[in-house]
């Protein structure tokens, strides 16, 4: 089996990925996995603690209805060493602290760092919700436990199954009726890519739920006729790309007001030619005054439709190809499907033009009598 149609297998459960023998880890386990990561890779750890932090304290009614929320998390990675003291961090009562909480107080913005034991004492709030939020701060490192058993396995962020998500992302931009990506998804495991980690388990099952979804909606799409340079670019400049909802989402590359407009029932707006008009001819110029008329073009009538930084990506990605087949896909499917036949046309005209050239220059080899003779000749031989 070739290359390219092992990319086109439908991915199934890694046996490596499987948790049978998962158990929480020590705070010593937990410290010594943690020490033994890049400095991307913690990163990624601590963003995603912060992440789940956040939803925990979202969760608890109470604490959603009183005046403080949850804003950021601290660590001190030398922790409980000797070190310079203002990098040390501190609860409100004095004590120091491996992870400070930062809560802010709603109607004053007053900020206050605490550690996990002491939100009753600073906070005024019952014992038991402090208890039940202790009790979900402590599962966070649960949820985490499963990150670092992974890694301490040897288990890697699963490439292979990265290359065939890209694949069919990739497929999916060019059907004309894509499948709507679970775009949090996307986002969390190009995150995890960027930093080599193995992925949550529900994750990989999810992602194999997504590629076969996206499969199906590009059934259509065979792998002979996909342009190897044409993917090979998408998935260079994918990464940074799905961090951009609108990027990849239809419906997020409308303004926020039509994005509720569309949430309450209402139909996507159908854009006139004479908007993609207008903007190939703002993107067919170059250097400055592109930007300039581009930017304005977006700021105004039905320009304000569409939101800004799809246009600031336009912009990126013309000034990298040109009005080429390259740039149409490297752009959202919505903009591709309206400049498209502009592009073309512009570029059936380009290649017009360097083959009347190239004639020309052959021509002016021969003298007169020989160019009347080719002309016969082509005349003749019906060549036109």
């Amino acid at each position: 089996m070739d290359k390219k149609n092992k990319k086109a297998e439908i991915p199934q459960v890694s046996e490596e990925y499987g948790l049978v023998d998962f158990r929480p880890l020590t705070m010593k386990e937990r410290s010594e996995i943690y020490s033994k990561l890049t400095k991307v890779q913690r990163a990624l750890i601590d963003e995603h603690r912060k992440y789940l932090i956040r939803s925990e304290f979202i969760k608890d009614s109470y604490l959603s209805a009183s005046d403080w929320e949850f804003v950021d998390l601290r660590i001190d990675e030398r922790y409980p060493e000797t070190h310079q003291k203002e990098k040390q961090l501190y609860c409100q009562c004095g004590r120091r602290l491996k992870y400070q909480y930062i809560v802010k107080s709603k109607e004053t913005g007053k900020k206050m760092g605490l550690g996990i034991q002491h939100f009753k004492d600073h906070l005024n709030i019952p014992q038991q919700v402090a208890k039940e939020i202790v009790d979900r701060l402590s599962n966070v490192d649960f949820g985490l436990d499963e990150l670092l058993w992974l890694k301490r396995k040897g288990i890697e962020f699963p490439r292979e199954l990265w290359e065939n998500y890209a694949l069919y992302l990739y497929k999916n931009q060019q059907v004309k009726q894509p499948f709507a990506i679970n775009y949090s998804l996307a986002q969390r495991i190009g995150a995890f890519k960027e930093a080599d980690m193995p992925i949550y388990f529900s994750d990989y099952q999810l992602l194999i739920k997504e590629i076969k979804e996206l499969q199906k909606a590009s059934i259509e799409m065979p792998q002979e006729t996909i342009n190897e340079s044409n993917l090979k670019e998408f998935k260079r400049n994918l990464l940074s790309n799905i961090q951009q909802k609108s990027l990849f989402d239809r419906v997020s590359i409308w303004s926020l007001q039509i994005q509720k407009q569309m949430a309450s029932g209402v139909s996507e707006p159908k854009l006139p030619t004479t908007y993609f008009e207008e903007l190939y001819e703002i993107l067919s110029q170059s250097g400055k005054d592109r930007e300039k008329k581009l930017l304005a073009f977006g700021n105004r009538g039905m320009g304000k439709w569409i939101q800004k930084e799809v246009y600031l990506h336009l912009l990126k990605t013309v000034e990298e190809y040109g009005l080429s087949e390259s740039f149409l896909n490297g752009i959202h499917p919505f903009m591709r499907e309206g400049l498209s036949d502009y592009i073309v046309e512009d570029q059936k005209d380009i290649e017009l033009k360097q083959d009347l050239e190239e004639i020309t220059e052959i021509l002016a080899k021969y003298d007169v009598a020989e160019r009347e003779k080719l002309l016969e000749l082509l005349i003749k031989n019906k060549i036109d």
